[in-house]
């Protein structure tokens, strides 16, 4: 939905060389129905959102719960883990093998200290409870990595480990053309700041926005430029999913639900359903962040003086020939009018960065990621209260 939204306010203009599209009432008419569109899908978003998602969730049970989590995480991690790659599996199986048999070494020497017929310390019942608990944690474990040993698809690593790579590169790439054009939008308005109603509308009127020029430059060859706004939105929807599945839904620095296979709660799966659409509408402002020019103009371009020569539509340029777009109309108005929400969003913007940046240096120095799901004894005994929702 949310590409359909984003691309929806454009269409008319990809396609200027139509017949009905230099005719103005024709435009104008068709652009009635692509607003139509736009809040028609902005409805139904808003009447799941708030409506039919909250009402399933305290169907299930009630508790107050919120989140907490980061696109901008996403965006970074997951090129870079596909790059990365995962641990050694053998290495690992070694690792809690060796864990193992020292936890069972201090189990044997604390039971033979005290035999049945010896009654045992207090303090020292509860290290064994502990040391059991840990032993059960570590036999999930070892279970779990010598089932991924033992799969198809890990015997298959060496063959499509070599893509998986050039895979992560292709992603890295658009991850830093989206942080490179992000950060220079950010500055320029910085520049060349007006006030807070207007500081949201402001395009790029000094920096270059690298990809605003790419997507703009490609209009011209059709449908290249709907390609690459397509992979961009995709990407961000797929980030945003991987970070959800990676940090987990928090309330107030508090986890509430975490994602794992057959274990995941119907809370979690509504809350994620709530968090996706909300995506959804934050992507619509999120690609005007990224592409000004682009969002409120498309691949427009308008003669210059009578002449021949054209060039392109700009919110700098006093043009009749221009045409704003449907998206770019929605938006500008909205956030003028209500111009804190734009204030919002740009800071917010920044936080993005901030994000990025960190997201970046964790994935880069932090140990590659496991091939399992590393139990805890505080989240095997969270599994012990619930019984899996789907068999393995």
């Amino acid at each position: 939905m949310s590409t359909i939204a984003a691309l929806g306010g454009w269409l008319p203009f990809a396609i200027v060389a139509l017949d009905w599209a230099q005719n103005k009432t024709d435009r104008d008419h068709i652009q009635e129905f692509v607003l139509i569109g736009y809040y028609v899908l902005y409805g139904l978003i808003i009447v799941l959102a708030f409506f039919l998602n909250p009402f399933m969730y305290f169907y299930y049970e009630e508790k107050e719960e919120d989140e907490k989590v980061s696109t901008s995480y996403g965006s970074i991690g997951l090129p870079l883990s596909f790059i990365r790659g995962r641990q050694s599996a053998r290495l690992q199986q070694t690792e809690i093998e060796q864990q193992r048999t020292n936890n069972q070494d201090q189990i044997r020497s604390l039971k033979n200290r005290y035999p049945r017929h010896v009654s045992m310390p207090a303090h020292e019942k509860r290290l064994l409870e502990e040391l059991e608990q840990q032993e059960a944690v570590l036999l999930r474990n070892e279970e779990l990595i010598r089932s991924v040993r033992s799969s198809f698809l890990f015997k298959c690593r060496h063959v499509y480990r070599p893509l998986q790579i050039v895979i992560g590169i292709i992603l890295l790439c658009i991850a830093l053309l989206i942080f490179l054009s992000l950060l220079l939008s950010n500055i320029d308005k910085s520049i060349h700041f007006v006030d807070f109603k207007q500081i949201f509308a402001q395009g790029n009127r000094t920096l270059p926005n690298p990809l605003d020029i790419v997507v703009t430059w490609t209009g011209q060859f059709y449908p290249a430029n709907y390609i690459i706004l397509s992979c961009v939105l995709i990407y961000i929807i797929l980030t945003s999913l991987y970070g959800l599945q990676q940090v987990g839904i928090y309330y107030f620095c508090i986890k509430m639900f975490r994602f794992s296979r057959g274990r995941t709660k119907p809370q979690a799966l509504l809350l994620l359903c709530s968090l996706f659409m909300f995506i959804v509408l934050a992507i619509n402002i999120f690609v005007y962040l990224l592409m000004p020019q682009y969002t409120i103009y498309g691949d427009q371009r308008y003669l210059t003086n009578g002449t021949v020569a054209s060039k392109p539509c700009t919110q700098f340029v006093d043009a009749n020939d221009c045409t704003m777009t449907v998206m770019g109309g929605i938006l500008l108005r909205f956030l003028y009018k209500v111009w804190i929400f734009g204030v919002a969003y740009f800071i917010i913007s920044w936080l993005y960065l901030a994000v990025f940046l960190f997201g970046c240096l964790y994935k880069i120095f932090k140990h590659r990621e496991s091939n399992i799901h590393v139990h805890t004894v505080e989240n095997l005994l969270d599994d012990e209260e619930d019984d899996p929702l789907i068999d393995s």
